[in-house]
């Protein structure tokens, strides 16, 4: 194997770009810059579990509203809130009947795949 690096690029929220080639081929990574001075971003937020009233993401996006709040009752295929991603809206709706418990993320958050957003309780 033939490993060369071609370069390293700025620093960007902890993060530097580094260049380089394996066996001929171009590769691009991010690697954590601790010289930075840049702290660590928060810890992953925990995922839906497979239990019912687990509201998690359907896929990476932003959460541009909710449409119900914590104490509210809601029915099986009520809106919950929605998700947008590469300029799609999406419709989160419940998947019990129930009340909201716990909305775990604000509004205006990035979401990754399967982040528990909000817990509905029997």
């Amino acid at each position: 194997m033939k490993l060369r690096l071609l370069g390293v690029g700025r620093c960007a929220d902890g993060d530097r770009e580094v260049f380089w080639e394996v066996n001929g081929r171009a590769q691009t990574q991010k690697v954590p810059d601790k010289s930075a001075g840049i702290t660590a971003p928060e810890a992953a937020r925990p995922k839906a579990t497979a239990d019912p009233g687990s509201v998690g993401s359907p896929l990476a996006g932003l959460v541009v509203e909710y449409r119900v709040e914590a104490g509210r009752k809601v029915n099986a295929g009520d809106p919950i809130l929605v998700l947008s991603a590469m300029k799609m809206e999406m419709i989160v709706t419940s998947d019990v009947d129930g009340t909201v418990g716990t909305i775990h993320v604000p509004a205006l958050s990035d979401v990754e795949s399967g982040d528990l957003l909000v817990t509905i309780l029997p």
